[in-house]
């Protein structure tokens, strides 16, 4: 999950869903990132998402997993991601 040339401290947050089929990320460069669970290849793929104008701080699914959370560093938001099922990554 850690991007090339990344020094390890860039992740923020990492969580897994409930019904563990998603990861999700929060990373130093406004990026909230969802991951296909096991997530177990090198680069694997993710869907990258930006909302956040700082840092995102941390990540979290609500109980039902439809629901993500993702507060932000400077920016001081909070934001609230609906999930929709697509096909795997």
């Amino acid at each position: 999950v850690w991007p090339e040339g990344s020094d390890g401290t860039d992740i923020n947050a990492l969580i897994r869903s409930h019904n563990r089929k998603v990861l999700a990320l929060a990373d130093d460069f406004c990026k909230v990132h969802l991951f296909s669970f096991p997530c177990s290849t090198p680069k694997a793929p993710s869907h990258k998402y930006s909302a956040h104008s700082s840092h995102v701080t941390n990540v979290s699914f609500l109980c039902d997993d439809r629901h993500l959370i993702s507060t932000g560093g400077k920016d001081t938001s909070i934001m609230q991601w609906r999930l929709v099922e697509k096909s795997p990554l």
